[in-house]
């Protein structure tokens, strides 16, 4: 009986690998990525110490280069063409817009 621990890793790991539905990979990672920055969003206003925000920053952008690239790479997996291209145009400009805003961050 194989072990349903490393089942789930590996499982995971296919969506960096592209081998899973682009609908989970885009919606799932998408909204587990969105939970992940939306607390940073209300405590802009707090002061918080350097490193705390160091910290939340490396996980943010963690979060947003695992979906980009499930996403990307599921994109061929897709039902429809349409889906494949859609979602590759949303992941580059969540891509740029990454890149951009750590620019502007750390300027």
């Amino acid at each position: 009986m194989a072990n349903p621990v490393v089942h789930k890793k590996i499982a995971f790991l296919d969506y960096w690998r592209g081998k899973k539905e682009l609908w989970k990979a885009f919606w799932i990672f998408g909204l587990l990525a969105f939970l992940i920055k939306l607390p940073g969003v209300y405590a802009i206003e707090l002061d918080f110490p350097s490193a705390w925000w160091l910290s939340y920053v490396l996980i943010v952008v963690f979060s947003q280069v695992w979906w980009i690239v499930c996403v990307w790479r599921c994109a061929s997996n897709a039902v429809r063409k349409l889906w494949a291209v859609l979602a590759r145009v949303v992941v580059f400009f969540a891509g740029v817009n990454l890149i951009l805003s750590l620019i502007l961050l750390f300027t």
